[in-house]
């Protein structure tokens, strides 16, 4: 596993997580650090109580600005979604930056907005090309080697995806943001199932009803989906950015609940987006629009939180995915 300031990286992403900390539960709980991208242009690294460490990436040489969203690590090496060069940031663990996927390879046709990006346990790399609706699976060593979906909002297809995770199977789950919903793939790009719907929540006429609806029925409602991860039972985790809040559904989709409000006070969400499960289960989100990070307990209780708005140390101008790093 990849080591940066002296500590492991999980296979942990924001939008998109694997979690491989299971042969560790034996050692007892460790320590954990935290890394945030901000689509400002830079990744800075906290230890959980929110104490800032430094900042493990500033720049990028490129013909434009370093813009990362989600994050994900594997050997040695982390690699960041830049959206505003359509590429993947390959970093070692100081930070420097080692390769850049995509930037010039015609294999593939290039990104049109990269997102989610997730590592499997054969350390392939896949990656959500937004404005494409496609998936892409890279090699190790950021070598092409396939690809599916397109847009539209049939089975198999995409509007908008967003973030993306690997269950202990090897099986993808991608959100389908535009459409407001999660659709599971195999390895090969097929097509296995989906769920959830658009819901909007509100205390108004029949949304309202058809939120009670699905909520009672077990069926999740989204509102701009984001980030996504598993958890080591296969729980999935959901950042719905419309509604403010986090969904929490079993491996079959069925919903087990919801948590988070609208708002500025501890504890309330605005945007959320980037996500990521620690090794105790608690729940770790960006709050894109307020500036700061939140820690939840896994049935939903506030713990803490830390960031502000600005561009000092520690701050955040927009904050977007997060990963996490254990000793």
């Amino acid at each position: 596993m990849a080591k940066i300031c002296g500590y492991t990286l999980s296979l942990l992403a924001i939008l998109c997580v694997v979690p491989l900390l299971e042969a560790r539960a034996a050692q007892g709980a460790p320590s954990a650090n935290l890394l945030v991208s901000d689509t400002a242009g830079r990744i800075q690294a906290f230890t959980t109580d929110g104490t800032f460490i430094e900042a493990l990436v500033t720049t990028v040489p490129a013909p434009r600005r370093f813009m990362p969203t989600f994050i994900v690590a594997g050997v040695a090496a982390f690699w960041v979604t830049d959206g505003g060069n359509n590429q993947i940031d390959e970093f070692d663990e100081h930070g420097n930056l080692i390769a850049k996927i995509g930037a010039a390879d015609n294999a593939f046709g290039g990104f049109r907005r990269p997102e989610g990006i997730a590592v499997d346990a054969e350390a392939n790399l896949w990656v959500v090309d937004a404005l494409n609706c496609r998936i892409y699976e890279f090699d190790v060593n950021g070598h092409y080697k396939s690809q599916f979906g397109s847009c539209g909002s049939g089975r198999g297809e995409f509007a908008n995806p967003a973030g993306i995770a690997v269950d202990h199977r090897g099986f993808l789950f991608i959100i389908d943001r535009g459409n407001n919903r999660i659709e599971e793939f195999d390895t090969t790009g097929g097509y296995i199932t989906e769920f959830g719907a658009r819901g909007v929540t509100t205390y108004t006429s029949t949304i309202y009803l058809k939120e009670l609806w699905y909520t009672f029925t077990g069926k999740a409602l989204f509102d701009s989906p984001q980030g996504i991860a598993i958890d080591k039972n296969d729980n999935i985790w959901v950042t719905d950015e419309g509604n403010s809040r986090i969904e929490k559904l079993d491996h079959n989709g069925q919903l087990l609940g919801t948590f988070g409000l609208p708002g500025n006070a501890p504890g309330h969400l605005k945007t959320p987006t980037g996500i990521t499960i620690d090794p105790s289960g608690n729940v770790w989100v960006v709050d894109s629009l307020a500036a700061r990070v939140t820690e939840f307990s896994n049935d939903g209780s506030f713990i803490t939180e830390f960031g502000s708005f600005g561009q000092g140390a520690g701050q955040f101008i927009s904050p977007y995915g997060i990963a996490l790093v254990t000793r």
